[in-house]
């Protein structure tokens, strides 16, 4: 099959590939629409935010879309405001509205179309008391369901066509190829073909009131140009001046700012809510990913959005000084806040006050709650690496807590807090540098009760050094790195989550089993962070590793797993798309780095 990217005829790439790929496109209110060539997963199809339950909950809604006899996908096409799907005579184009829940789908020549449903909780995956009721009027349908034994709500699908609609009302069985290599069960499930109609454009609407999908449908279908040519414009306001460089990281840069925008979420006034996780199954708003990915979202025009998020972020601080069970998101939070903060003029003092007195009472609460003999502590699972049991003081909290002491020391209105405060700094890194540094590597974490530390070689080490540069001097960080990229390194241009001499270390991603995710797995995210870290020490002696990486990661959102999008993870052994394959964090480490190579932001 054929990948091609185009936004204009001088930004435009084109790629072979035998890999399985698909497409994604996204509400701005939640939801989404992935299709892959053939079904291979229960969490593909058209998904969609009910009200209020974007962050939380999303509803599957149609699980395919089949045209009859018109042979094989030839070239999937992304013109970044549509998706187009050609075959040998005919080419399907899709569409999302943007804050109304409809699909709009068109073939260039009248076809059977057949819309197979599975309306459900994304996560639900009982098969028994699904109701469907299916009425046909003309050009016209409206699909009725509801649920026996849960309390999915009843929902109405309408649907409008240039063609008579026919109700078919079969069940079928559809098994699910990726759902079993994840080992994510089941692996099988009967979805219910709906309507079949010879045309060549249908509108479909969603809703739990079911006049507002048939009135919804009739708008869409009714405005089927003017929704074009507005999409049209909004993505070449969006994207009004394309950067240069090597073509495909332009493009890919172009797709990673346009998925970070698609998995931003908006409440139906237009404000920003959260910024999802990744699609099609991280449909939450994790704090330490939000965080993270704030100051990738501020660079590409969504600073008011970044800054209602972080403020979001820091409101959710408990009296503990934590965000929910996330031992490093309130670090991360107060970071980007303070990145921010030094690019906001209006009412900067008044910010930074309020900023300051927070930070003050959250150190205050992290002192009293999580410190013990000076050290930052956590739980063993409340770091990213949330599937090990690490020691409970890993490296890159300490060097979180080091970044808010030298922050709360910077912008304290107290003299005397201000001097309290870099106290606590110089001690914690003297702290930190004799129990943790060994004068070649730091340790990933380090236990005051049994007095022994962790020298498990960990990419943590990166995010140390990223937030808190000044725990080693530069040629300190040029020996570690020296020493620890190696045992890290993966020829494809990754870093592995664990040395790969590591007993525990593998190969190969395992999937839903969380075995390989931080014991082999190459976290696209860090990678890029990692090559941030290594520009900023030395671009010319660190330069192979660094267009590695950006060559692994370009990739991967132009041709690997669902195109235009940049996936979660991939398997040590070789550069694949696994795990999510739309996530956030992923495409926000991605842009920062470019920013920062190409100098077009910092």
């Amino acid at each position: 099959m054929k990948i091609t990217h185009c936004f204009d005829a001088n930004t435009r790439i084109t790629k072979s590939t035998k890999e399985e790929t698909g497409f994604l496109l996204a509400h701005k209110t939640g939801g989404y629409v992935w299709l892959p060539s053939t079904p291979i997963s229960r969490y593909q199809g058209w998904f969609f935010a009910l009200g209020e339950s974007a962050g939380s909950r999303l509803y599957r809604v149609i699980e395919n879309i089949e045209l009859q006899e018109t042979g094989e996908i030839r070239e999937l096409k992304n013109n970044f405001w549509s998706i187009q799907r050609k075959r040998a005579n005919l080419v399907e184009t899709f569409m999302l509205t943007d804050y109304t829940n409809a699909l709009i789908y068109e073939v260039s020549a009248p076809s059977v179309i057949q819309l197979v449903l599975d309306i459900k909780d994304s996560y639900d995956n009982t098969e028994e008391g699904r109701l469907y009721e299916v009425e046909t009027h003309g050009t016209s349908a409206l699909v009725s369901f509801r649920h026996q034994y849960n309390n999915t709500p009843p929902l109405f699908l309408a649907i409008r066509a240039n063609g008579k609609l026919h109700a078919i009302n079969q069940w079928h069985a559809r098994y699910y190829s990726l759902d079993q290599r994840r080992g994510s069960f089941p692996y099988n499930r009967y979805v219910f073909s709906a309507v079949r109609v010879k045309g060549s454009a249908i509108v479909c609407a969603v809703s739990d009131n079911k006049n507002t999908a048939l009135k919804e449908a009739d708008r869409a279908f009714g405005s089927l140009k003017e929704i074009k040519l507005q999409k049209k414009n909004e993505i070449k306001k969006f994207f009004h001046a394309p950067p240069r460089g090597e073509k495909e990281v332009v493009i890919a840069s172009m797709n990673a700012k346009k998925s970070l925008q698609g998995l931003l979420v908006h409440s139906n006034e237009g404000k920003a809510t959260g910024l999802y996780a990744g699609y099609p199954w991280f449909f939450q708003f994790w704090p330490r990913d939000e965080a993270l990915s704030l100051k990738a979202l501020s660079l590409c025009g969504g600073h008011g959005a970044a800054n209602e998020i972080a403020g979001r972020l820091l409101r959710r601080i408990s009296s503990e000084g934590i965000i929910v069970e996330e031992a490093d998101a309130a670090g991360w939070a107060f970071i980007r806040a303070f990145e921010l903060l030094q690019k906001s003029a209006k009412d900067y003092k008044k910010a930074r006050r309020a900023l300051a007195e927070l930070l003050r009472q959250t150190l205050e609460q992290l002192l009293k709650y999580h410190t013990l003999q000076g050290l930052a502590e956590h739980g063993e699972k409340e770091t990213w690496m949330d599937s090990l049991p690490r020691r409970r003081a890993g490296i890159e909290v300490q060097a979180l807590r080091l970044r808010l002491y030298r922050i709360a020391a910077r912008i304290s209105s107290s003299w005397k807090q201000r001097r309290a405060f870099a106290k606590l700094e110089k001690e914690l890194r003297e702290k930190v540098r004799k129990l943790f540094w060994t004068g070649k590597t730091l340790a990933d974490g380090f236990d005051q009760e049994s007095r022994s530390a962790d020298y498990a070689i960990r990419p943590n080490i990166f995010l140390a050094a990223y937030s808190y540069p000044h725990l080693l001097t530069k040629k300190e960080w040029s020996a570690c790195f020296d020493h620890i990229l190696p045992k890290l390194w993966l020829p494809w241009g990754g870093i592995a989550s664990v040395e790969k001499a590591n007993p525990a270390f593998h190969a190969r991603h395992t999937g839903e089993n969380p075995e390989s995710y931080h014991q082999g797995d190459s976290w696209f995210y860090l990678n890029s962070l990692a090559a941030i870290v290594l520009f900023r020490l030395n671009r010319k002696k660190y330069k192979t590793h660094i267009n590695s990486i950006v060559r692994a990661s370009t990739h991967d959102i132009l041709f690997h797993g669902i195109i235009g999008h940049h996936s979660e993870l991939s398997s040590a052994e070789a550069c694949t798309a696994e795990g999510a394959l739309a996530q956030a964090w992923s495409s926000a480490l991605y842009l920062e780095l470019i920013s920062l190579i190409e100098n077009r932001y910092l």
